[in-house]
């Protein structure tokens, strides 16, 4: 592949994330697409954070917005268990005790 065609699907991955990325503009946060019942997940978030590393879009960008996303990702980590949760998923979600609907 020409690197001129790289280069444009580097910046289509990067423009379509930015477009669907909460907050606008600065996210965060990702859905999993853009007609998602919830603003976000952390499992859309992960493999949008993988895709731009991929991508080498996390290289580029201010060392500030790479913290802010790190930050938001720590957040949702239990301290005591070490296990990543969503907090977006409560136990109205949830079918049994381990799985939400999402991931169903």
């Amino acid at each position: 592949m020409s690197s001129r065609r790289i280069e444009a699907c580097r910046a289509s991955v990067g423009a379509w994330l930015a477009s669907l990325g909460e907050p606008r503009g600065a996210a965060v946060r990702w859905p999993y697409n853009a007609g998602a019942d919830r603003p976000y997940s952390t499992g859309a978030t992960a493999l949008a954070v993988m895709g731009m590393w991929s991508a080498g879009l996390l290289a580029p960008m201010p060392a500030s917005r790479r913290e802010a996303i790190s930050r938001e990702i720590r957040a949702w980590q239990d301290a005591r268990t070490g296990l990543f949760v969503d907090p977006l998923i409560g136990p109205e979600h949830r079918v049994g005790a381990q799985h939400s609907w999402e991931h169903i």
